[in-house]
């Protein structure tokens, strides 16, 4: 192959991984901050009390994720789905620092819809400083 046959290959898989890159979004929609039974406050989250956060917008959300950097409060992870906007879908993560994800279609979630929204939620304990976030891919 010529030298410029390559270089358009290697600019055609440039372009392709830049494209793939930019249709990603990730919303942080919570923090760094401490996550706590009033914080965020009631209303953060449309239709929710205290201590709750979630993406602003319907979408396809395919991730739910929380970076906890400390903190010793049981927290959940989750999605509110489209047929239910009062009900969050959540599972409890542990306390150890580090970053959890989970996925729409899994176990725990696979009873609704892909048309969601990720949210976080304060389930007990002091406190935990931590970001939440929703990612589409």
């Amino acid at each position: 192959m010529h030298r410029g046959a390559w270089v358009f290959v290697i600019g055609v898989i440039a372009a392709l991984v830049v494209a793939a890159t930019a249709a990603a979004t990730t919303d942080n929609y919570f923090g760094f901050d401490n996550l706590t039974s009033s914080n965020p406050p009631s209303g953060a989250c449309s239709g929710f009390g205290a201590g709750r956060d979630c993406v602003s917008g319907w979408n396809f959300w395919d991730y739910t994720q929380i970076q906890r950097n400390s903190g010793s409060a049981t927290i959940g992870m989750g999605f509110i789905w489209n047929g239910n906007h009062s009900q969050i879908n959540y599972v409890p993560i542990p306390f150890d620092a580090g970053t959890y994800t989970r996925i729409w279609s899994d176990g725990d979630f696979s009873n609704q819809t892909h048309y969601n929204k990720p949210a976080c939620l304060y389930l007990n304990g002091t406190y935990s400083y931590l970001q939440c976030r929703g990612i589409i891919v």
